[in-house]
C-alpha cells in the first residue's frame, strides 16, 4: 500500500517547489530578469552594461548544467511573469526558446540565433556574438602579417553557416582555409593533429561541440608546443593563453542588449526589432602567447589594442 503514495509524494514535492520558487527573492512579478548559460566573468559583465541601459536593478541566474533543475528554473521564471527575460549564451538562448512559450525574450552573446521549438515559442530577438569574419581577419591579419593558411574545427551540425561566411572572407582577403569537422568533442584531438602541420594558424569559433573545457585546454597546450597561433574569439580565451581575438566588449554589449530590450518592452512584444550583429568591437593580445610563439606584434597592433596581456 506504501508505494500508492510515492505519485501523491511526488506532485506534492513538485507543487512545494514550484511554491518555494515563486517566493524566492526576485521571483515577484514584473521587472527585467536575465540567465546566463553560466556563471561566468562575461556574462556578470554584459549584465552590469544591462543595467546601465535600462537605469534599473536586474537580477542575474544561471544554468547549472543539470537538465531537470535548469527545467524547474525555467518554469519558475516563466510564473514569475517578468516584464521582460534577457538570457545570455547560447544554451540559455536555446533553452529559453524551447520552455518560455509565450513569453517575450531578449538574447545576447549568442553565436547564433536560438531555434524556435515549435509556434508557440517564446518571442525572441536579440544581439549576437560574432563580429563579421572580414574585420576579424583583417586584425589577424594586422598582427601576423605572414598569415597565409587559417585552420577552423566545427561541428557541421552547428557552425556550416558560420564557416561558410569564414570561407568567404578568407577567399576575398587572398587566404587558404583548412576545415575539418567533428561530431564530438572527443574528436578534436584528433581533427587537431591532422590539421596543425597545414596552418599557420588556427581559429576557434564559438561552436560549443569543439569547445569543451578538456578540448580548450588540449587545443591550447598543444598550440603552445607547435608555435601555432590561437585565434580566439573573447577576452577569457586571450587571458587563458590565447594570441588575439576581435571581439564584442561584454559591458558594451550588454548596453547595445539593454538598449534593444528597452525597445522592445516600448512594443510590448509586438513587431520586435530584428536580430543586431555587435556595434562595437575590440582587440585583445597575449604578448605573453606571442613570446612563446616567437612571434612579434607589430608596435601599432599592440598599442590599438583594449587589452593587452604580458609580457612578463
Amino acid at each position: 500500500m506504501m508505494t500508492s503514495w510515492i505519485p501523491l509524494l511526488r506532485v506534492a514535492t513538485a507543487c512545494f517547489l514550484a511554491l518555494a520558487a515563486s517566493n524566492r527573492p526576485g521571483a515577484a512579478s514584473g521587472g527585467v530578469l536575465a540567465l546566463a548559460s553560466q556563471d561566468l566573468a562575461p556574462y556578470r559583465d554584459a549584465v552590469e552594461g544591462l543595467r546601465e541601459a535600462l537605469g534599473e536593478p536586474i537580477e542575474l541566474k544561471a544554468l547549472s548544467g543539470e537538465a531537470g533543475t535548469d527545467r524547474a528554473a525555467l518554469d519558475a521564471i516563466a510564473a514569475s511573469r517578468p516584464d521582460l527575460i534577457v538570457v545570455l549564451g547560447d544554451r540559455a538562448a536555446q533553452a529559453a526558446a524551447e520552455r518560455l512559450t509565450g513569453l517575450t525574450v531578449v538574447f545576447g552573446m549568442c553565436a547564433r540565433p536560438p531555434q524556435p521549438a515549435s509556434s508557440a515559442s517564446a518571442a525572441m530577438t536579440g544581439v549576437l556574438l560574432d563580429i563579421a569574419a572580414d574585420r576579424q581577419i583583417a586584425a589577424f591579419r594586422s598582427a601576423i602579417p605572414a598569415l597565409v593558411r587559417i585552420g577552423v574545427i566545427y561541428d557541421p551540425a552547428r557552425s556550416t553557416d558560420q564557416v561558410a561566411r569564414i570561407a568567404a572572407a578568407i577567399q576575398a582577403a587572398g587566404i587558404e582555409l583548412y576545415t575539418q569537422r567533428v561530431a564530438g568533442a572527443r574528436d578534436v584531438p584528433a581533427a587537431f593533429r591532422r590539421v596543425a602541420d597545414a596552418i599557420d594558424a588556427l581559429w576557434l569559433i564559438p561552436d560549443e561541440t569543439v569547445l569543451s573545457r578538456a578540448s580548450f585546454d588540449f587545443i591550447l597546450l598543444e598550440s603552445l608546443k607547435r608555435r601555432l597561433p590561437l585565434l580566439v574569439f573573447n577576452e577569457p580565451m586571450v587571458r587563458a593563453g590565447g594570441l588575439m581575438a576581435l571581439a564584442a566588449d561584454s559591458r558594451e554589449a550588454g548596453r547595445q542588449i539593454g538598449d534593444l530590450a528597452g525597445r522592445v518592452m516600448k512594443a510590448h512584444g509586438r513587431n520586435l526589432p530584428r536580430v543586431e550583429a555587435p556595434v562595437a568591437a575590440s582587440l585583445a593580445l597575449n604578448l605573453r602567447t606571442a613570446r612563446l610563439l616567437g612571434l612579434t606584434i607589430p608596435p601599432p597592433v599592440v598599442a590599438d589594442a583594449a587589452q593587452v596581456f604580458g609580457p612578463e
